[in-house]
């Protein structure tokens, strides 16, 4: 936990009010509606075991369920998946490598293991929020976006942020925040990692 969450000493109700006042502020008052019904202040952390590592290393997982955060990476994610991504590496179903493998393979190779260490804490706030823009810019123009998600993309890259920078944990009695990166367990985490 310690290697990808550093504690914090926030006050939740003063982040979500936050929220409140920057839905209202561009008009998202729907949503901002739903996140004021969500009684949760802070994500909830639960762990996997890496069995494919050595020493079988645990990852840490957050949940979004019954907080106000759900709510928000929840009108994200529906509008990033309006995005069409073409990622020329992407393995769309596991039969593709399999059939690769039983035509292509003089080696006799039975399997390998692709890993990216750390994929979701890695990356960067900036970075990331630069290419959603170029990607929604790429793919439509503006005005079909807002009217999709009905605010401006400045606003809708703006509530990103915030969201990111917003996803606090309860472990343990003590409050973390993810020193980088997106959490893995978030919504939005698949979309943005694919985005990047």
């Amino acid at each position: 936990m310690d290697k990808n969450f550093r504690e914090v000493s926030v006050d939740p109700t003063k982040i979500k009010s936050r929220a409140l006042a920057l839905m209202n502020e561009v008009g998202l008052t729907k949503v901002a509606n739903e996140v004021k019904r969500e009684k949760g202040l802070l994500l909830q952390a639960f762990f996997s075991v890496k069995t494919h590592k050595q020493n079988y290393p645990f990852r840490t997982i957050v949940s979004e369920r019954r907080s106000w955060l759900n709510v928000i990476s929840g009108y994200l994610q529906t509008n990033l998946a309006q995005l069409k991504l073409e990622d020329p590496f992407e393995v769309a179903s596991s039969n593709c490598v399999v059939q690769v493998l039983q035509n292509n393979n003089p080696g006799g190779c039975f399997g390998f293991s692709i890993d990216i260490e750390d994929l979701y804490y890695s990356l960067p706030h900036v970075q990331l929020l630069k290419f959603v823009q170029q990607t929604i810019e790429g793919q439509m123009n503006e005005l079909g976006f807002v009217e999709s998600c009905k605010i401006p993309v400045a606003s809708f890259l703006e509530l990103l942020e915030f969201y990111l920078k917003s996803t606090i944990v309860q472990w343990q009695g003590r409050t973390v925040i993810q020193r980088a990166g997106v959490c893995i367990g978030s919504c939005v985490a698949p979309v943005l990692s694919s985005i990047f």
